[in-house]
């Protein structure tokens, strides 16, 4: 079977006063809003948000709402923080060339957020 981490974990429950989905998944928060509980809300269009179909009938369903979450924001700031601790005499240029590759990572990897 499994283990549950309970420190780390959170439950979301859905309800009639809570129209929300919320979990985290790979660094991002995610919040799915479905169609049938957005009463007053129309679609958005914008970054970080996704509009969900159903495959078979081509219909927007649900938009899941995306945010890179405080876990991975803390794990870049200490890559970062590393990186200049661990400079010492390093030319400027070494120490350049690991934050340009530290930042391309984080870009690439949460873009979509």
């Amino acid at each position: 079977l499994t283990t549950i981490q309970w420190e780390d974990s959170f439950v979301s429950v859905y309800s009639k006063d809570n129209p929300n989905l919320l979990f985290n998944m790979c660094g991002f928060e995610v919040r799915i809003l479905p169609k049938v509980r957005a009463f007053n809300e129309e679609f958005t269009y914008k970054d970080g948000v996704w509009n969900l179909q159903n495959e078979n009938t081509k219909e927007r369903t649900a938009q899941a709402f995306l945010r890179v979450d405080e876990d991975s924001l803390e794990r870049f700031e200490n890559r970062v923080r590393m990186i200049l601790m661990a400079s010492g005499a390093t030319t400027f240029t070494k120490i350049v060339n690991k934050w340009n590759t530290s930042l391309i990572g984080l870009m690439t990897y949460y873009r979509e957020a």
